[in-house]
């Protein structure tokens, strides 16, 4: 067992390259975690701007409720009920208050608070010539984003099933 872990644990290797060049390579590795969580908090300000017009257009203009009452006076009562709440505004809300910009959120926080780790961890090893492959990191953050989202969406696509189904 103790030989399989050590066998996910990155094993540091000498670093006998020119030191410049690995501390401005790890300087770039910063930077592109850095534009990854502000990339995810631009994308939760997108998201959080949408879901609040989205709202306001279907509360102040009634949009695509209009058109379900106006079918519902040609058709019974249950269908004009169903259309309704088909047209009615789709929140991208988890039943326990988690949204979509608050995932994005939580990935970028997480991509900036990995990013700091590693730029400093890893000075603090080029400085006394060692280096450590990043692998879980990388690994987390692209499972995590992913089974976030796809969570978020079978979410969406219980709370909300399409009209087909």
């Amino acid at each position: 067992m103790a030989a399989f872990l050590r066998r996910l644990v990155p094993a540091r290797v000498a670093n006998t390259g020119s030191q410049q060049r690995d501390h401005h390579a790890n300087e770039r590795t910063f930077l592109s975690w850095t534009r990854a969580g502000l990339g995810f908090a631009a994308m939760a300000l997108a998201l959080d701007r949408l879901d609040a017009i989205d709202r306001l257009l279907h509360k102040q203009l009634g949009l695509g409720l209009t058109v379900a009452r106006q079918r519902k006076g040609q058709a019974n009562n249950e269908a004009g009920s169903e259309l309704e709440t088909a047209l009615a505004p789709k929140k991208t809300v988890f039943q326990d208050g988690i949204s979509a910009s608050k995932i994005c959120q939580l990935l970028g926080v997480w991509c900036l608070g990995y990013g700091f780790f590693r730029y400093w961890s890893m000075r603090r090893y080029l400085l006394v010539g060692q280096f450590v492959p990043a692998f879980w990191g990388p690994v987390f953050m692209t499972c995590g984003s992913f089974g976030a989202f796809m969570t978020l969406g079978l979410q969406m696509q219980l709370k909300h099933p399409s009209p087909d189904q």
